[in-house]
């Protein structure tokens, strides 16, 4: 069955017992199963997770490495989604969003040559999200763009790309439309770069329905030629069904932007419908 309504459970969770190498071109191996309701999972060096059903997954890897470097998570052998970081100090949690058709095939990989622990504490889960045609009280909502502007002067609007993930087609003209009245959770992802000296703040945040901007709180403070900021934030909100929600970029440090040289995964913004 491909039909992307269909509401059977699709849980699949591994974890990898034993040490073994993760690089950009060869995926990490979680060979031991906990759970895995459509046996969709191939383990060993070509390790993926291949789609019984059409739908949305969510895709959640805890890892610990031997060196610090990106997580990424690839499908159909094509770089997808950036997840998060792995480091040799702490475990650390990596997220995504992704729709998949049946027989696409998902892993996750590292951004340079690493090794997974074998402690047994680096697992990964993938779950299909339901999405049935009308939106109910415990429905997923969830959505993910790419950011596409590069040099700004704030208080500036940011532009979307075509959404990575968009379960109720809910991005529109840049914005994002509540489908349906809940507690949201609003997130920017990106790479903020400033063409000077001089230093500044850059702020990040969102506005809705045209109000005054809220600022997720963090202001990144540039103080050298092309020095490179992270920004990751998110804040939890109540939306009323039809709320428009615009994602704000604003600044004082000059001839600064969003670096888009970058994966689509590292400069983009979320929306999660998380409560009630």
């Amino acid at each position: 069955m491909s039909d992307v309504n269909d509401q059977r459970a699709v849980v699949a969770k591994y974890i990898a017992n034993s040490s073994n190498s993760i690089g950009p071109t060869f995926p990490g191996q979680f060979n031991t199963k906990v759970v895995d309701t459509h046996n969709a999972v191939t383990t060993g060096s070509g390790w993926k997770f291949t789609a019984p059903v059409s739908g949305y997954y969510l895709v959640l890897a805890s890892t610990f490495g031997s060196t610090t470097t990106t997580l990424t998570l690839y499908k159909n052998g094509v770089q997808s989604l950036a997840m998060g970081s792995m480091t040799a100090t702490e475990y650390r949690s990596g997220v995504a969003g992704i729709e998949l058709n049946a027989g696409d095939y998902i892993d996750v990989r590292a951004g340079s040559n690493n090794t997974l622990s074998g402690s047994g504490l680096n697992h990964i889960s993938i779950t299909k999200i339901a999405n049935p045609t009308q939106v109910g009280a415990t429905e997923t909502v969830a959505a993910r763009a790419p950011i596409s502007a590069t040099s700004l002067s704030g208080p500036t609007q940011l532009n979307l790309d075509t959404p990575i993930l968009d379960t109720h087609g809910a991005i529109q003209n840049n914005t994002f439309i509540a489908p349906a009245a809940r507690i949201y959770e609003l997130g920017i992802f990106a790479v903020m770069q400033q063409g000077n000296y001089g230093g500044g703040q850059i702020l990040l945040g969102y506005s809705i329905n045209d109000e005054p901007i809220n600022y997720f709180g963090v202001s990144l403070v540039t103080v050298a030629l092309y020095s490179p900021r992270v920004g990751g934030h998110s804040s939890a909100i109540k939306l009323n069904s039809g709320d428009v929600v615009k994602f704000i970029f604003d600044n004082t440090a000059t001839n600064s932007g969003i670096d888009t040289n970058l994966p689509v995964g590292a400069r983009s913004v979320w929306i999660n419908r998380i409560g009630i």
